[in-house]
């Protein structure tokens, strides 16, 4: 198990386009897979932004068990620099959107 598992983090830190690994992810998840991944990300997100585990359920359909888990792993290391990147990202698109409205070419 953990020479698979080397090999998908080995494939995965390879592909490092955005597009690609999108195409990757989509080709190599299931939709439900994908959806629930894409969840666990949302939930930290919104943990980090001190959201209540009850409006976590109710906004995104998932288990206080799966919030309790996931804050658990909230301030390691890897997990903070995760969520830095995710919000670095969101700016960087929110910035690049508000640009496009002046210079349509962008």
């Amino acid at each position: 198990m953990k020479n698979q598992q080397k090999t998908l983090t080995t494939l995965l830190s390879d592909i490092n386009n955005p597009k690609a690994m999108e195409e990757f992810l989509n080709s190599f998840l299931s939709k439900t897979e994908l959806n629930q991944l894409s969840k666990r990300l949302e939930v930290l997100t919104r943990l980090k932004s001190s959201e209540s585990y009850e409006f976590i359920q109710k906004k995104l359909g998932v288990s206080s068990a799966t919030i309790s888990g996931l804050s658990k792993i909230q301030d390691t290391n890897i997990i903070k620099e995760a969520l830095k990147l995710i919000s670095i990202d969101k700016k960087a698109t929110k910035i690049a959107d508000s640009l496009r409205r002046y210079v349509p070419f962008l």
